[in-house]
This record gives C-alpha cells, sequence and structure tokens, in this order.
C-alpha cells in the first residue's frame, strides 16, 4: 500500500487529494483523479509523514532514550534517505536500501536498535 501511495503521490504533483479512483493498474496504469475531491486535502497531507514512519518502523522511546527501527522499502523503492529527524539533543538521518540501513547522523544519548523488517517482496499487477 505504502508503494501505491508514494506512486499516486508522483501523479497527483505530491498534493494528495482526499480520494482517487483505485483501478488495476493493468486497466489504467495510474490512479483516477476524482473530479470534485479536494487537492490537497487536510487529512492527506500527513500522508508523507505516516509513509516514512511505516517505511522505517520507527517505535521511538524518547523517555527511555530508545528509538527502535525495522525499516523496509516497498517494491520498486531502491533507497530512502530521510534527513533531519529532530529528537531532544539532535537530529536523526538514516538511508535504506534493500541490503539494509545506515545511520548517517544520531544524536548523542539516543540508542538505536535495528529489529528485522518485513520480507521484501515484488508487487503483481494490481
Amino acid at each position: 500500500m505504502a508503494g501505491g501511495l508514494i506512486d499516486a503521490c508522483a501523479v497527483f504533483e505530491d498534493r494528495l487529494p482526499e480520494l482517487f479512483g483505485g483501478h488495476s493498474r493493468r486497466d489504467t496504469g495510474f490512479p483516477i483523479p476524482y473530479p470534485t475531491a479536494c487537492r490537497p486535502q487536510a487529512w492527506s497531507a500527513g500522508v508523507p509523514l505516516a509513509l516514512l514512519a511505516v517505511l522505517l518502523g520507527l517505535e521511538p522511546d524518547v523517555p527511555g532514550g530508545v528509538l527502535s527501527l525495522a525499516p523496509a522499502l516497498p517494491p520498486g523503492m531502491e533507497r530512502l534517505e530521510v534527513h533531519g529527524i529532530r529528537f531532544p539533543g539532535g537530529v536523526l538521518s538514516v538511508a535504506v536500501t534493500p541490503a539494509g540501513a545506515q545511520l548517517l547522523a544520531q544524536p548523542p544519548g539516543l540508542r538505536i536498535e535495528f529489529r528485522p523488517g518485513p520480507a521484501r517482496t515484488e508487487a503483481g499487477p494490481g
């Protein structure tokens, strides 16, 4: 689902509407705009941030000083870099590839724990 939403962001010029048609990619190759949908829509504006949290498997425990990550990339995405996630005491930056994740910047005093992410599978047409 994350990959489909990312693809839809590109079609809608990074301004997700409140709804769009989810027809098979075999039939149309792209999401179909709904004629009266607002674009962008307030509840759609948070989708990119929610997708980042999902793709990183982000589970912060700020009081405990631990950040757990279980990164996973959707089919078709070969690299994800996120820079400047703010935490008390500094920022986190991370790069994710199919081979794994790499910390680029880490706030002092924040322990990072990596968990296995979901298995990467290629999506079929549809």
